[in-house]
């Protein structure tokens, strides 16, 4: 069992005091069960950073006290029989629903981000065509008829391309606008992660957000499948839970409130078919379409799809070392519905949103009745310091939507994640679930379940997290030897990926394009970009390439910068 707790050093309360207050604070508020097992002493002092001493210190006062029982031979538990039941943590009230005490206005006519919406419900506001580029990016049309800073979605009728009224002539070809929907159009122009295929050419060098399949634990795995058919196949196969299997949701709820500092119960807990279904649903579930959204630039393209396809009006929020510019977003539309982040790590520039702006987003979503969906991707691979809380747990107010994936730790293949919501729109998200798929497939799920439970999951990112750190330090080594002037490569505390910066002048797209050609996967920065500028990068993955292969693809990446 991992564990967050946040440590501050000068904070002027010694530090085994500070984790003698978080553990029992955990334990009084459910989050470490009663008769569960707890980290040691050893294992959690190189998780927070700390000297062994301190977590000794802190356990002898919680052994001492009775929150904590020594079984010998065994380990150190949470005990059954709590000192002080009266002093259970309650926990939040549910804010108010929606705006203006209930159900959001939906009246025909209103306006939406200044476009008038048509007399229709649930009709899409016409708004100005853009084009885009060959990189993924806006043209000058792309901001609409909204704000300045927006990016709308160009909500034109089909045949936008002809005179109003007319069909297309006898013989004469039919265009995609002709055949699809404006929504279709737009989502055909949205650069999608996953679109195209990966050639089966192509190594896995150097491959973004890809975990290490060569390490995947293939014969655990496949001896779970096994025993969970022969025991279970009947009642999985007779099951259906939109929520998602039950053990799950519970090995879930117990992971991310003690990895991760989340704040949630089992119930708050639903398992979608990854993250880009749980964008997807929480679109549909707080967005009107053109409803104004933040969103990070540059930023990962999966989320920008999934609000295409809701008819939102993309906000481009400027990124630097803190993470999003919180104030940037206020000064562009301090009315958005919803802010899209990357708190923990932010893809693709990386760094952490800063305390400070932590807190800035949150008084935003309170005073503005809005919300915030944290992509929590790749917390689990820090490298360096102290594990960094989830920003649910900072909220007071119920306005995170927590989302979390296995995709990155496991496979990209296994498309099962997890949304933790506020017990207010938990209704309204089990509804989107229920109309998209049902439910995720039950077998994945309880196997997942069992690879949890029984260890293997919390050893495999032990394994992992050792391995990936080798990995970037062979990539930062090969690239200071081979690669320089040519692309400066820096270190990352965090992450799957490093970016490789380009001398000014060079084209990232027309070198990305070159080190395809070469066999690499190569991304260049700007096509992440929506309205954000700045000096050309390339995305370098590594979690997923062998000490070897990162070598010689060093090498060929040399060819494609000369």
């Amino acid at each position: 069992m991992a564990v967050f707790v946040a440590l501050e050093g000068g904070h002027g309360e010694p530090l085994h005091r500070q984790l003698y207050a978080a553990v029992r604070h955990a334990i009084l508020a459910g989050n470490w069960r009663p008769g569960s097992r707890v980290p040691s002493t050893r294992l959690l002092a190189e998780q927070l950073d700390v000297s062994r001493n301190t977590v000794m210190n802190a356990f002898e006062e919680l052994l001492a006290e009775g929150y904590l029982v020594g079984r010998v031979g065994s380990g150190t538990y949470v005990a059954t029989d709590l000192p002080e039941p009266s002093l259970q943590v309650s926990g939040r009230a549910a804010p108010a629903r929606g705006r203006s005490g209930g159900t959001r206005s939906t009246d025909a006519g209103r306006k939406q981000d200044g476009v008038e919406a048509e007399d229709v419900p649930g009709a899409v506001p016409t708004q100005a065509r853009g084009t885009r580029t060959a990189g993924g990016r806006p043209s000058g049309g792309g901001s609409g008829a909204g704000a300045p800073g927006c990016v709308e979605g160009d909500g034109g009728q089909r045949n936008a391309g002809r005179a109003e009224g007319a069909e297309a002539a006898p013989g004469e070809a039919r265009t995609l606008g002709d055949m699809v929907s404006a929504r279709g159009t737009r989502l055909t122009a949205t650069p999608s992660p996953f679109l195209p295929p990966m050639p089966a050419s192509l190594g896995m060098a150097f491959r973004p957000g890809t975990p290490a399949i060569d390490r995947f634990p293939i014969d655990v795995w496949g001896q779970l499948l096994a025993r969970r058919w022969a025991r279970s196949a009947r009642s999985l196969l007779e099951r259906i839970d939109v929520q998602g299997y039950g053990p799950l949701r519970q090995a879930v709820a117990d992971y991310v409130t003690t990895a991760r500092g989340v704040r949630c119960s089992v119930d708050q807990v639903i398992l979608v078919g990854g993250t880009q279904q749980a964008l997807t649903l929480t679109a549909q579930v707080l967005l009107d379409p053109g409803d104004a959204v933040w969103v990070e630039d540059p930023g990962y393209l999966g989320a920008r799809g999934a609000l295409v396809a809701a008819s939102a009006s993309l906000v481009p929020v400027p990124v630097d070392a803190e993470g999003i510019d919180v104030a940037a977003g206020i000064a562009a539309r301090p009315d958005a519905r919803l802010a899209v982040v990357t708190a923990a790590h932010q893809f693709p520039l990386g760094g952490s949103l800063s305390a400070a702006r932590r807190e800035a987003l949150l008084t935003w979503a309170r005073k503005h009745d809005a919300w915030v969906f944290e992509d929590d991707y790749d917390s689990e691979f820090r490298y360096t310091g102290r594990p960094l809380p989830a920003l649910q747990g900072m909220d007071a107010e119920d306005r995170v939507i927590y989302a979390g994936t296995f995709s990155k730790v496991l496979s990209s293949s296994l498309r099962l994640a997890y949304l933790v919501v506020p017990r207010a729109l938990l209704p309204t998200f089990l509804s989107a679930k229920a109309f998209a798929d049902v439910q995720s497939p039950t077998l994945e799920q309880a196997v997942l379940s069992d690879f949890i439970t029984e260890g293997h999951f919390a050893r495999h990112i032990r394994r992992m997290r050792v391995l990936y750190a080798r990995r970037q330090k062979v990539l930062l080594q090969c690239a200071a030897r081979e690669l320089d002037g040519l692309l400066d490569v820096r270190p990352e505390p965090a992450g799957m990926h490093l970016l490789g910066w380009l001398p000014p002048g060079r084209d990232e797209d027309e070198i990305a394009a070159r080190a395809w050609a070469r066999g690499l996967v190569v991304l260049p920065l700007s096509m992440f970009r929506i309205a954000s500028r700045g000096p050309g990068a390339l995305v370098l993955g590594y979690a997923a390439v062998p000490e070897a292969e990162i070598v010689e693809g060093v090498r060929t990446l040399r060819e494609a910068l000369r």
